[in-house]
């Protein structure tokens, strides 16, 4: 890990550090800010501009990238360098807030509840739509403590998210740095439950490490 990250500068004051992360698409000073490629993109701005700004790097989304265009084809393109044309550091989101967001979009709760009585009435349909971004709205098929298996709204694929399957997707986007999957954890969640979470996505990460050849650069965000 030495030759991937180094702290240059520590603080006097505080526990405030300056360091670099080394890949292969050059050198990124930290703390960094790294713009929003959700679907390798940059909105609004041309590869060519992205450079001329001198962005040091970008976040794409690995469940939008599966949805569509789809991972394969990613990968057949040479990965999301080649297929963005972003020829910056690239760090791939591990798709675990949207998938799990699928199981927390039911009818509003506390001051916003609806009434009992109305609850009969609405549509199933309501309360098995995704938390995502407006026009992908997948239709969920099981939710387990593994993952979530859905039908993409695009062509009805049956997509399936697991702490693998999100390693494996991410391999084939190829992004400099992957993410990985964890639990988004409802809010409000009690203690116990928060427990619970981190440390069955700890587990996870020890299942997604298990096979090197999968693995690029992994990071968690649940600590």
């Amino acid at each position: 890990m030495n030759n991937f990250f180094r702290v240059n500068h520590n603080s006097s004051k505080s526990k405030a550090r300056l360091g670099e992360i080394k890949t292969d698409h050059g050198v990124i000073n930290t703390p960094a800010f790294l713009a929003t490629a959700t679907k390798g993109t940059i909105k609004t701005l041309t590869p060519q501009q992205v450079k001329e700004i001198g962005i040091q790097g970008a976040c794409v989304n690995t469940y939008h990238l599966v949805t569509h265009p789809g991972a394969d084809v990613i990968e057949k393109a040479g990965g999301i360098q080649k297929y963005s044309r972003l020829n910056i550091f690239t760090m791939s989101d591990s798709g675990g807030f949207q998938v799990f967001s699928l199981a927390r979009n039911g009818p509003p709760r506390g001051p916003l509840a609806i009434p009992q009585k109305q609850l009969s009435s609405l549509s199933k349909t309501y309360q098995k739509k995704a938390d995502v971004r407006g026009e992908e709205e997948p239709f969920v098929i099981k939710i387990s403590e593994d993952g979530v298996k859905f039908r993409s709204i695009f062509d009805g694929t049956i997509i399936e998210f697991t702490p693998e399957k999100s390693m494996e997707f991410q391999k084939k986007i190829g992004a400099d740095i992957n993410i990985a999957f964890d639990e988004c954890t409802y809010y409000p969640a009690t203690h116990g439950y928060a427990e619970k979470a981190m440390k069955r996505t700890h587990e996870w990460l020890k299942s997604e490490i298990r096979n090197p050849k999968q693995i690029q650069n992994v990071l968690k965000i649940q600590i």
